[in-house]
């Protein structure tokens, strides 16, 4: 069963209504913290983006490798683990950002 508002006449929910102000409290609510504590990029501690676009390349050294490069594991592998991929090498951004997100609370 739906509850109405109590002008009745615009026939929104009121569960629509309080989605719509928890969405606006969250945006709200984020914007402050922005501007309280803004975001730092991961890789060089820049103020402004979580990784700015100076660093971002870092990321993305694995984009033109095809699929199934070995990641250099000294040990065989079973089955399963043989299609293990991975997103960028351990280390510059990538090592920062984990380690910001791990044991910084970033």
């Amino acid at each position: 069963m739906r509850r109405r508002c109590a002008g009745g006449a615009s026939g929104v929910s009121v569960a629509r209504q309080d989605r719509a102000m928890t969405g606006i409290a969250i945006r709200v609510a984020t914007d402050l913290l922005d501007r309280a504590f803004p975001p730092r990029c991961a890789g060089c501690d820049v103020e402004g983006e979580p990784v700015c676009p100076a660093c971002l390349p870092g990321l993305h050294v694995r984009v033109g490798e095809p699929p199934g490069v070995p990641i250099g594991l000294p040990a065989d592998l079973p089955p399963p683990l043989l299609q293990l991929e991975w997103a960028a090498p351990f280390g510059g951004i990538a090592r920062r950002a984990l380690h910001a997100l791990k044991y910084e609370d970033e």
